[in-house]
């Protein structure tokens, strides 16, 4: 007799096989059992016993609300001209499954730019002379797991430095 689900002592019968083969059926992300109990051709019948645990993990981290902050003060989407160096602590992502492994990062003037650069943990700084001329210049992240699910690639702040002041017309 076989179970296979979700129920650490679960004992329905979800099928009876006559070989040592069981194949399970597509489960969605979570934590599933394959227990077994065995009979012999009298009807005795043995225990359940756990024979397998699956961990599956289909869908990635969730991404918080709310942008990074920097421990200088200025904020996402704010113009601001005092600094021009950022020290950003991500908002962490959750994945009650496997885990959020890492991220992935760029920063730069692209809005677009494709995150590569690999980062353990919530804190990174960016710690760069920008450029006064007033331009947003954006830190782009994607989360991954442990199973190496990721989140699309998201801005997870928007600095916007102007460094230069007004010209006299």
């Amino acid at each position: 007799d076989v179970y296979y689900g979700t129920d650490p002592n679960g004992t329905t019968i979800h099928a009876t096989v006559n070989s040592p083969a069981y194949d399970a059926p597509n489960k969605s992300s979570g934590t599933y059992y394959l227990r077994l109990r065995s009979r012999d051709g009298v009807g005795n019948v043995s225990t359940w016993a756990t024979v397998y645990i699956a961990k599956i993990d289909t869908s990635p981290p969730v991404i918080p609300s709310g942008d990074a902050t920097d421990a200088y003060g200025s904020h996402s989407n704010v113009w601001q001209r005092t600094r021009n160096d950022v020290q950003l602590t991500l908002s962490v992502p959750t994945d009650s499954l496997s885990g959020v492994k890492d991220y992935l990062y760029c920063w730069g003037t692209d809005p677009n730019c494709v995150p590569s650069i690999s980062q353990v943990g919530s804190t990174m700084s960016v710690l760069q002379t920008l450029d006064p001329i007033a331009r947003p210049y954006y830190l782009r992240t994607v989360a991954r797991d442990n199973a190496l699910n990721s989140t699309d690639p998201y801005t997870a702040y928007t600095f916007l430095f102007d460094g230069e002041p007004p010209a006299v017309v």
